[in-house]
């Protein structure tokens, strides 16, 4: 008889939550990136930075 995961006392430690990774690009091709954990704030960030003129655009994507 094979006893299952919880039987052996092992938990699962993968993540809980979602990671969100925030790309800025300017006109000269740089990049800046920043995660977060919740979409919301995601967004925000991202439409907060779009507003300014230095950026050429934003990016936003699910990374787990």
């Amino acid at each position: 008889m094979t006893k299952g995961k919880a039987a052996t006392g092992k938990r699962d430690r993968r993540r809980k939550h979602q990671h969100w990774l925030v790309t800025i690009i300017y006109p000269d091709g740089e990049r800046f990136e920043r995660v977060y954990l919740d979409r919301e704030r995601a967004k925000n960030f991202a439409a907060r930075q779009q507003k300014s003129p230095l950026v050429k655009a934003t990016r936003m994507r699910l990374m787990s």
